[in-house]
């Protein structure tokens, strides 16, 4: 049976070795990535979790856990008469403005990103450059 606990600062020599033995984090991540330490301000980070995991034989290994937006959009229909391009621009806008204000309040509450799902090639073109979005091609989802 696994058990679960909370990392602390006693923990950082352990996954430092860890981290520096491991060619696929060594020179990337950082032990205090799964340490959950004060910001500059004294603040705890909002929205994260670092855990150990523990077998009857000892760590089997460290996890940092994060917060994150998952976002999915059902717009109108494209009106086909002489209204189509102020609707297109009404939700450009509107999409733009909602991304933004997500991120400030995501942010704030502790999610460190925002993902979204899609194969329209407009509306990907339209978040990768106006909106920020980066393609994540390593990353896996399971639903909870």
């Amino acid at each position: 049976m696994l058990t679960y606990r909370h990392t602390s600062i006693e923990d950082l020599p352990k996954i430092e070795e860890w981290i520096s033995k491991d060619p696929s984090h060594a020179g990337v991540m950082k032990g205090s990535d799964f340490v959950l330490l004060p910001d500059e301000n004294g603040e705890m980070p909002k929205g994260r979790q670092c855990i150990e995991v523990k077998d009857e034989n000892g760590t089997v290994f460290f996890v940092h856990l994060k917060q994150a937006l998952i976002m999915e959009v059902q717009f109108p229909p494209t009106p086909e008469d002489h209204t189509r391009r102020a609707h297109q621009v009404r939700v450009m806008r509107s999409t733009e403005e909602m991304v933004n204000y997500f991120k400030f309040a995501g942010k704030k509450l502790g999610h460190y990103a925002m993902f979204f799902q899609s194969i329209s090639t407009p509306l990907i073109e339209f978040c990768k450059n106006h909106l920020g979005f980066d393609k994540a091609d390593d990353f896996f989802k399971v639903d909870l």
